[in-house]
This record gives structure tokens, C-alpha cells and sequence, in this order.
């Protein structure tokens, strides 16, 4: 919940309310209301600014190289510098 540009509140819906049911998700551009846990009372002006986080799993190829160096990193992981002789 941001108030004058500053955030007020960071934290998760409670509930949101459709026709005075309490529904899971609502389509685009549908009105609804909206239940902040911990939040204080909105005022005009506040915004309210919705993000959606997505936990995935990383993909066998994306972690491969953890833990490896190749090239000046690896030189320089074995106490080398990558610049010797020059």
C-alpha cells in the first residue's frame, strides 16, 4: 500500500470479496473488494500495488555451472592471477 508515494503496508490479501462472496481470484478490470491483513485503513489517494511472486524450480541446465570457475575466475580460485607474465 503506498500513501503519498511512501510505502505504508507490504504484506498479503486476507480475502477478496465478489457479490459478498469470498472468491479466490476475479477476471481483469472486475470490481471486487479487498481485505489487507495488518494493513492500516485506506484513505483516498492510497494505491494499492499487487504482485504476483512465482516459486519455480531451476532447470538442470540453469545450475550446472554452480561452483565451477572457468577462465581468469578459475586461475584466480587456485591463487593464480590471470594476468602473470604480462
Amino acid at each position: 500500500m503506498l500513501r503519498g508515494g511512501d510505502v505504508v503496508h507490504e504484506g498479503g490479501c486476507a480475502s477478496i470479496r465478489r457479490h459478498k462472496e469470498e472468491v479466490q481470484r476475479v477476471a481483469k478490470g472486475t470490481e471486487c473488494g479487498v481485505c489487507l491483513a495488518g494493513a492500516p485503513e485506506l484513505r483516498p489517494g492510497d494505491v494499492l500495488q499487487c504482485v504476483r511472486t512465482d516459486m519455480v524450480r531451476p532447470r538442470k541446465e540453469d545450475v550446472s555451472h554452480v561452483g565451477r570457475f572457468s577462465g581468469a575466475a578459475a586461475e584466480a580460485e587456485a591463487g593464480r592471477s590471470a594476468y602473470a607474465g604480462q
